[in-house]
């Protein structure tokens, strides 16, 4: 007897075996069980998340010599035809090799017929988005006006390519990813079935590297069953399918985390002399970047980390390690360069070179602790002042002036001033002082507005024209709600907020500056910024010490 592999053997014959596609399989369900079944549907999804499975199942459900019934018997003469493939009132066609309008009409001229021996005629095209521009146009009378007892299914990876005039008249159902934790139940589920021995932790390797799709995960697990002798373990199962430890991953990043450059490039190396490939260990890093990040988000669940529990705990570790602004710089340069390393003469170099980047990053400084003076850092220049000392001889050379004190930055009162419109457009400077003690981003974007006209309904505040940002931001729905209510309570206004940018003709645009090496700190009020560091020396103070840069 012919071996039957494993994605055969176990594909779901009832919408309750479909593996993380229970909405779907609720929705057809229902519809059946109320006799509200369409004529035309769509499943869309990637490979292997059940499209096909799923018209399979609804057809057996149709047809059922018990039904229609939302749950098939899977044993009468209907649904063992259909799940052979040699049921009469079920027709699979395959879009790619199928494609042209010659096809469409021989389609057309066999759906005339009644069904022969089911209640349901029913036809499945599989990856419908290859059909061509012509095919499509054919099928449109049909899905306007299809026989009695007709109904088409149609299957794709792709329903951009699907025409609207098609989506208009077809009901359609978008099958997601299937998670990890999902496929590894399953796996699970079969290995036992089918007495195979297995260590948890590999059956979750292949559940990942399955990338969501349950067939393509029965499948890696055929593989692998003949190579185990002794059941399904990490060991046996990383060469054959060129699966990376997480521990790999926890490693260089440390050497990166570390600065140490020469051991970074040796353990990449080491893996690549494994004949990993350049790609899969880049997708590699870029998941592990992903994990870290999550890592960081407190109470993260498993489930949407797909680590074990073991490495849950060693990224979370790990994570303390980066500021998430690092993380997020290192996802760019791996993004990047995943795109080069298919046009690259050299791929090699190119990995190498990005984690010599991601080595030398600098670290990101949160400018609130930068302000508050919380930040400490070996790197640190000292800032304060240092007298001169005196000089050992006489010299006519005089010596520096001692430098003035700065002054501590202006604390504003967040009291209610009740002011009048008329007073409140007078002295719109002090309200906005007074808003930013309890709105500080708001005031901020605030910073060089005015008041082009104010009465007891409406106030109306103008923004330079080049602040398009602040005017987008100010104008949002939740911050003009903010700014109204804030204005009921200290200032009495019960009047309307509107926010308007200005007319270019009223004001010059705003010029940026260069780009210096150092950390970055990005102010808003890029129109004013000395003006800004006279208000708040501290300001000017970091910008040179840790020779920053400001950016709009």
């Amino acid at each position: 007897m012919s071996y039957l592999v494993l994605a055969r053997k176990w594909r779901p014959q009832t919408f309750d075996d479909l593996v993380g596609q229970k909405h779907i399989g609720r929705t057809l369900e229902k519809a059946i069980a109320t006799g509200r079944v369409h004529h035309a549907f769509l499943f869309t999804g990637t490979r292997g998340v059940g499209k096909t499975t799923s018209a399979r199942i609804l057809a057996m459900a149709l047809n059922c010599e018990k039904g229609p019934t939302a749950n098939p018997c899977g044993v009468c003469g209907s649904c063992k035809q259909i799940k052979s493939g040699s049921g009469l009132d079920v027709m699979e066609i395959d879009g790619a090799s199928n494609r042209g309008i010659d096809d469409i009409r021989n389609l057309r001229e066999q759906i005339s017929y009644t069904p022969a021996g089911g209640k349901f005629r029913i036809v499945i095209i599989d990856e419908v988005h290859m059909l061509t521009k012509e095919a499509f146009n054919a099928l449109l009378k049909s899905l306007e006006e299809p026989p009695p007892n007709f109904i088409f299914i149609f299957a794709t990876t792709d329903p951009n390519k699907v025409p609207e005039t098609i989506l208009s008249r077809i009901q359609r159902y978008d099958f997601k990813r299937i998670s990890a934790e999902d496929i590894f139940d399953r796996l699970k589920y079969i290995c036992t079935e089918e007495k195979i021995g297995f260590e948890e932790p590999a059956l979750r390797f292949v559940a990942q590297k399955a990338n969501g799709s349950r067939r393509d995960a029965l499948t890696l697990l055929d593989q692998v069953i003949p190579f185990c002798k002794d059941g399904i373990t990490i060991a046996e199962l990383k060469p054959v399918l060129g699966l990376l430890d997480q521990s790999l991953f926890i490693e260089l990043f440390n050497s990166i985390q570390e600065k140490n450059e020469a051991e970074l490039l040796q353990k990449t190396t080491s893996v690549l002399a494994e004949g990993i490939d350049l790609g899969e260990l880049a997708n590699g890093l870029t998941e592990h970047v992903r994990n870290l990040l999550l890592s960081k988000i407190p109470n993260i669940s498993r489930d949407v980390l797909l680590l074990s529990e073991a490495e849950t705990k060693a990224c979370a570790q790990q994570a303390a390690k980066f500021e998430a602004a690092d993380l997020l710089r290192i996802s760019d340069l791996l993004s990047s360069l995943t795109m080069r390393l298919t046009r690259s003469p050299m791929p090699r170099f190119e990995l190498e070179a990005a984690l010599l980047k991601m080595a030398r990053l600098d670290k990101a400084v949160d400018i609130a602790k930068l302000l508050d003076g919380s930040f400490s850092s070996d790197s640190k220049k000292k800032t304060e002042y240092a007298p001169p000392q005196p000089l050992t001889q006489p010299t006519n050379i005089p010596l520096p002036p001692e430098p003035p004190e700065m002054e501590a930055p202006e604390k504003v009162s967040s009291e209610p001033l009740n002011l009048s419109p008329t007073a409140m457009a007078s002295d719109w400077k002090l309200v906005i002082r007074t808003l930013s003690g309890d709105l500080m981003q708001i005031g901020t974007f605030l910073s060089l507005s005015n008041v082009s006209h104010a009465d007891d309904r409406e106030i109306h505040i103008m923004l330079p024209p080049n602040h398009k940002f602040q005017h987008s931001q100010l104008s949002s729905s939740d911050n003009t709600r903010k700014i109204e209510e804030w204005f009921k309570k200290k200032m009495n206004y019960h009047g309307r907020v509107l926010i308007k940018l200005t007319p270019e003709s009223g004001s010059a645009g705003a010029t940026g500056g260069q780009q210096q090496s150092g950390p970055v700190i990005s102010i808003q009020k890029k129109t004013s910024i000395n003006d800004a560091i006279k208000k708040e020396p501290i300001i000017g103070s970091i910008l040179d010490e840790f020779e920053g840069e400001v950016i709009g």
